[in-house]
């Protein structure tokens, strides 16, 4: 049983999901979670967590997710969360493109994204037009690598 609620919360699902799953209050599964030593935030990142993360602003972290570059989940009514496979997804797939690798903060994510972002530089993409030309127009909207137009800081 505790194998399973932390999957579940690795995966990206909600304490009331979980507790919805095994017909159980939240409040159970919260305790049970902290009695072994888990948070409820496993698994999954805010908006400002993942800028915070990557060291952009706020407003590159929503263009991404409108452009639909960043995968998102809902949580609740107004807020949405990123999974964290997602956002290594994400990092490995637009590192030195939309975002530079010095700027990255999180432990966890910058090797990954100075890998990336040497091979992303190097490859043109020649045998995918669409990721080619949605990088492209994310860098033209950003105005600039990193999310941030010039005369901004």
């Amino acid at each position: 049983m505790d194998a399973a609620i932390v999957e579940r919360l690795v995966s990206g699902h909600s304490v009331r999901e979980i507790a919805e799953w095994m017909h159980l209050t939240p409040d159970s599964i919260t305790w049970r979670l902290k009695q072994l030593g888990h948070s409820t935030r496993e698994g999954w990142r805010s908006s400002l967590d993942v800028a915070w993360a990557l060291g952009v602003s706020r407003r590159a972290v929503a263009r991404w997710r409108a452009d639909g570059l960043l995968v998102v989940s809902p949580h609740g009514r107004r807020w949405t969360r990123v999974v964290e496979a997602d956002l290594r997804a994400f990092v490995a797939t637009w590192a030195g493109v939309l975002f530079e690798p010095d700027g990255v903060v999180d432990a966890a994510l910058r090797p990954l994204a100075e890998t990336s972002a040497l091979a992303n530089r190097r490859r043109p993409w020649p045998d995918d037009p669409e990721r080619t030309e949605r990088a492209l127009a994310a860098v033209e909207r950003a105005g600039a690598i990193g999310g941030y137009h010039e005369g901004r800081g």
